[in-house]
């Protein structure tokens, strides 16, 4: 699911702001099931000049929910999941 993100992300920047959006600095909760995953994936990208250009990032860090970011983001999650359901 986090991996949308980052695809929502770069289709958003090339729709809205035609390629003058910078990198983004990517913010995930740690600890979390598959953010091992998304370490991975993030660092296989940054590493070739070209992905870490076509999907814009410029770094990222996993931080706890003591970040209100984070906070208001697992809400968001909630409520989407609770919409879905029904």
């Amino acid at each position: 699911m986090r991996h949308e993100c980052i695809v929502h992300a770069k289709i958003w920047a090339e729709k809205c702001q035609r390629g003058s959006v910078p990198p983004f600095q990517w913010s995930f909760e740690a600890g979390t099931i598959g953010y091992g995953q998304v370490d991975e994936m993030l660092r296989s990208l940054y590493a070739m000049p070209k992905t870490r250009a076509l999907w814009r990032i410029g770094g990222w860090s996993f931080q706890g929910k003591e970040v209100l970011p984070l906070q208001a983001a697992d809400v968001m999650a909630y409520e989407a999941y609770k919409y879905v359901e029904k």
